[in-house]
């Protein structure tokens, strides 16, 4: 298939954006070779997420020789699932706002189709606090996205909603909210492995 001649700022304006703070040994050079690299890996109409996953793989690949490179992958597995959760590429208060949303809309839905338990979810979303999700590192974020987030039609949950089970269960059993916001606040900065407390 031909290669598609506009990838070249897409595919480095996403690596440049996941980068931002995150310093590495890699030379301007080294990643102008990336990005030759990964596109030299996509096709003709390719879509978003498939740039986005090329870009990982190819990141990823590199880890052992430049561990730095786990952040930026980490960040670009954010980026790519806040797309597909809210719709658009969005930073600052309009992403804080769009991942709240989301957060208790899609929670709202998997309580209906039986999935989560009766809960709160408004009371969730005032503890969610976008920046601890820059915690996670790429393999936890990859597999929460590959094994732990609701499976729906539609992808909703930001990564903080891997505390469903717990929270539901407190907001459930005990009704008191003060007790949901303790449990989330202070497991959310991720004290705890975060696989742990799925039941």
């Amino acid at each position: 298939m031909s290669q598609r001649s506009t990838t070249t700022p897409n595919v480095r304006s996403i690596i440049d954006r996941a980068r931002t703070d995150i310093e590495t040994n890699l030379t301007s050079g080294d990643w102008d070779a990336l990005v030759t690299e990964i596109e030299r890996n996509l096709y003709e109409s390719v879509s978003i997420d498939e740039v986005y996953q090329a870009i990982i793989q190819v990141l990823t690949a590199r880890i052992e020789a430049e561990p730095k490179l786990k952040h930026i992958a980490a960040d670009l597995c954010r980026q790519r699932y806040y797309r597909e959760i809210c719709g658009n590429d969005l930073t600052g208060f309009e992403l804080d706002r769009e991942y709240r949303e989301p957060f208790t809309t899609n929670l709202h839905r998997g309580v209906d189709i039986g999935l989560p338990e009766q809960c709160n979810v408004n009371d969730l979303a005032e503890c969610v606090e976008l920046d601890r999700d820059e915690q996670l590192e790429y393999m936890p974020m990859e597999t929460l996205y590959q094994r732990y987030f609701l499976k729906t039609e539609q992808k909703g949950e930001p990564p903080q909603a891997f505390l469903k089970t717990q929270l539901g269960k407190t907001i459930h059993r005990n009704g008191r909210k003060n007790s949901t916001m303790f449990s989330q606040n202070y497991n959310s900065p991720h004290r705890h492995p975060p696989f742990s407390i799925a039941a």
